[in-house]
């Protein structure tokens, strides 16, 4: 009887260690991911430099507000990784965006759309700041390409690369028997153009360099 009641605590016994180890793997498991030491977070797609202030959900539902530093994105199609230096816990982390209830912009004092629309917004953001290079405006524009497409096009913001300026915007490719359709955001050089007639003016450029020196002229404004 002795020997049977032995052998039962002693499987009590194992049974109580292998549970106490499993947590114990658990807990390392947790906090080995975040450090980020082996987690792979998925493809980089942009490295940036953004500060932002969020509200942060963790695993248990506890929520925190802590500002981080933004240094890269990753994910497939849009990002779902953010790896940034945590000011709170002061070290990188990897932060999930489908755990950020809120995201502030330091900078500008904007919420930030931490999933789908993310990269859209960090170009208008770019589009909106104010070097002398760039400018922010909704501006109509019909374009006439050296392929032969037509654009109905938003000009929302003009940047120059390498001494050239680059128009950028959303806008809609008319249909024709060469092309379907398509509306997206998009962005013009002036080799690109054929004809742009200013939708506000009706005035027509039809040269590269009186196109190029009429996105220039947004610069200005």
């Amino acid at each position: 009887m002795l020997e049977i009641l032995g052998l039962i605590l002693f499987g009590v016994a194992l049974l109580l260690a292998g549970l106490a180890l499993g947590r114990l793997e658990k807990a390392l498991s947790r906090k080995k991911k975040r450090k980020g030491d082996g987690f792979d977070p998925g493809p980089l797609i942009r490295r940036v430099n953004e500060d932002w202030n969020i509200v942060y959900k963790d695993r248990n539902g506890e929520r925190t507000s802590r500002n981080i530093s933004v240094k890269a994105l990753y994910g497939d199609t849009y990002p779902k990784y953010a790896e940034a230096y945590c000011h709170l816990r002061r070290e990188v982390r990897h932060f999930n965006l489908y755990n950020v209830m809120t995201a502030t912009d330091v900078e500008s004092g904007l919420p930030v759309p931490v999933t789908y629309h993310l990269l859209n917004w960090l170009d208008r953001k770019e589009l909106r700041r104010d070097d002398g290079r760039i400018t922010d405006l909704d501006h109509p524009l019909n374009i006439e390409t050296v392929s032969g497409e037509t654009w109905n096009f938003t000009l929302q913001g003009v940047i120059v690369l390498d001494g050239v300026p680059h128009a950028r915007g959303r806008g809609t490719r008319a249909r024709s028997d060469v092309h379907r359709q398509w509306t997206g955001n998009k962005t013009f050089t002036p080799d690109t153009c054929a004809t742009v007639t200013d939708g506000a003016t009706g005035e027509v450029r039809d040269t590269e360099q009186d196109i190029g020196n009429f996105f220039r002229g947004f610069l200005r404004r």
